[in-house]
């Protein structure tokens, strides 16, 4: 059996502690691998023979990552459009206001 399935749902970005989690349940001990962990290592540990439940997870964690990009990005994009400009507008009214309040206490 090869091991690229393995590699690619492991190494995959959008994997969170909570995917971790799921995959977990079925170890004895909590699997969180490091960076620097290798792929002798997880074969030690016998993640191979859960490797369907991992690739599981792992396509979840994609799904979830794509969301979690398209509400920031759609987020980031509605802010810009109307949150800066309406908060450039009140900034630019209160600076008005400030200038003409200090006018009309010089004149007095």
């Amino acid at each position: 059996m090869g091991y690229l399935p393995l590699l690619d749902s492991v190494c995959n970005s959008g994997l969170r502690d909570r995917h971790w989690i799921l995959i977990s349940k079925n170890f004895e001990s909590p699997l969180c691998p490091e960076p620097d962990t290798s792929l002798s290592e997880l074969v030690g540990a016998g993640v191979m023979q859960y490797i369907s439940r991992i690739e599981e997870v792992s396509v979840t964690a994609t799904k979830e990552f794509a969301l979690e990009e398209t509400s920031y990005s759609e987020f980031l994009s509605g802010i810009y459009v109307s949150d800066v400009v309406c908060a450039v507008s009140l900034t630019m009214n209160k600076m008005m206001f400030l200038t003409s309040m200090h006018v009309s206490k010089t004149l007095l």
